[in-house]
């Protein structure tokens, strides 16, 4: 999945994906999941008050694998997806540690 991934980004815009274009690729995941799931599950105009409240509730049980990994979200609907730390030293990219 990465790889195709990186690949068709390339293609499209010349230049490697970072962080914030896998980021974006998973969020749009979950937002068009939630949206699919919402449409398939109730009859709401998805410009009404109803389809909102259920698009939000779509979103809050969310369990998809994204470009970054596991994604699914607390009580709260937090995010809990896993991250990695990395600090540059000296123009590279060293990993310190999973958050």
């Amino acid at each position: 999945m990465i790889r195709q991934f990186v690949d068709s980004y390339y293609a499209a815009y010349g230049y490697t994906p970072n962080m914030f274009a896998a980021a974006g690729f998973s969020t749009a995941k979950i937002l068009i999941t939630a949206i699919e799931r919402t449409l398939e599950t109730t009859d709401y105009a998805p410009d009404s008050e109803e389809f909102r409240i259920a698009l939000i509730a779509n979103m809050a049980v969310t369990d998809i694998v994204g470009l970054t990994g596991r994604i699914t979200f607390d009580e709260f609907n937090n995010p809990n997806a896993p991250f990695a730390i990395h600090e540059v030293i000296n123009g590279n990219s060293v990993f310190v540690r999973h958050f």
